[in-house]
């Protein structure tokens, strides 16, 4: 491709380390034009099927809790097969957060995306994503936004058959917005 066209988002396609390896050792067999065929399939298949999820749910009724740590969001992205993000919008919030949201987002995205690599490398390796997304949450709560989420599970239909798809799904809010309404836990009797 001309230019820097070949990193481009159109030009893109994530696949696990198995497909990677066979797309790359069977060129004749899978064409650009074959992989771009594939690829568009699986981003409308994907739009369809989370729109969908949304339509059927009304999100700011479905109380999720709140995030305190690198573990908690880690237990909600590793293993997601799907990702129900909901970041902060211009103009209900200054850009600056607007930001923040977006790049948080983008990391737990990441490792979302790569926990079934980070695990097979070990404890240290999941203990430095943990790490890596609470510093990320310390910086969002520096600038008064809190995190909520949960992992579930979402039946869905592709091509006629239902699925199972393990959903991630995170929310960031200012702090002081009506929507939050945070319940303290009950008090302990030892």
């Amino acid at each position: 491709m001309p230019g820097n066209g070949k990193d481009e988002l159109d030009n893109l396609l994530l696949l696990c380390r198995v497909h990677h390896k066979q797309v790359d050792d069977q060129i004749e067999e899978f064409p650009a034009g074959k992989l771009r065929k594939i690829k568009g399939a699986h981003e409308r298949w994907v739009a369809d099927t989370l729109d969908a999820a949304l339509e059927a749910s009304d999100p700011e009724a479905t109380p999720i809790p709140a995030l305190h740590s690198g573990a908690d969001i880690w237990s909600v992205v590793a293993g997601a097969e799907a990702y129900d993000f909901h970041g902060l919008e211009e103009p209900d919030a200054p850009k600056n957060l607007v930001d923040a949201s977006d790049g948080f987002l983008q990391e737990a995205h990441d490792w979302g995306e790569i926990s079934d690599d980070v695990k097979l490398q070990g404890f240290g390796s999941i203990r430095e994503a943990k790490r890596s997304l609470s510093t990320r949450l310390d910086e969002l709560r520096a600038l008064g936004l809190r995190v909520f989420g949960a992992q579930n599970t979402r039946a869905v239909t592709h091509s006629g058959v239902k699925v199972q798809l393990c959903v991630a799904t995170i929310a960031i809010a200012q702090e002081g917005d009506s929507r939050i309404h945070i319940e303290e836990p009950p008090d302990e009797v030892f």
